[in-house]
């Protein structure tokens, strides 16, 4: 396969790795959520406002992934600069959604804590899926 074969291959398949790159973040940030309930709770199962708040993650990650860049062709750059807007576009989904949860005021029902180690496990997932991928 020479190089403008192998050019044109990657590029048929753009949209599939997209999807890939879609679904790898939306498993890496529900099994973050997992992992702070059983790290905050000590159990796996959610609440039910911690599960709305996670499908809602999950809408504003892929809309501010998709926004930022993230899902379109990342050849020749650094994975210092992946990693960068990886991590700026998950700090945005999480104030946005932080934002929501003040207009909303759901805030009274949550933990702090909750919150923080999800902030924790989702960044390094979401940065780890992309300097694997």
């Amino acid at each position: 396969m020479n190089t403008r074969q192998r050019r044109d291959f990657f590029a048929d398949f753009a949209s599939l790795m997209a999807v890939l790159y879609a679904i790898a973040d939306l498993l890496a940030i529900t099994a973050s959520a997992f992992l702070a309930s059983f790290t905050t709770f000590g159990e796996w199962s959610m609440g039910t406002e911690y599960r709305v708040a996670t499908v809602l993650c999950l809408l504003l990650l892929i809309t501010v992934f998709g926004w930022s860049g993230l899902y379109t062709s990342w050849r020749g750059r650094s994975y210092l600069d992946q990693a960068g807007s990886a991590t700026l576009a998950w700090i945005t989904a999480l104030g946005i959604l932080m934002l929501l949860d003040y207009l909303l005021h759901f805030g009274e029902s949550g933990s702090r804590e909750y919150l923080f180690w999800f902030a924790i496990f989702g960044g390094f997932t979401v940065v780890g899926t992309r300097l694997t991928a």
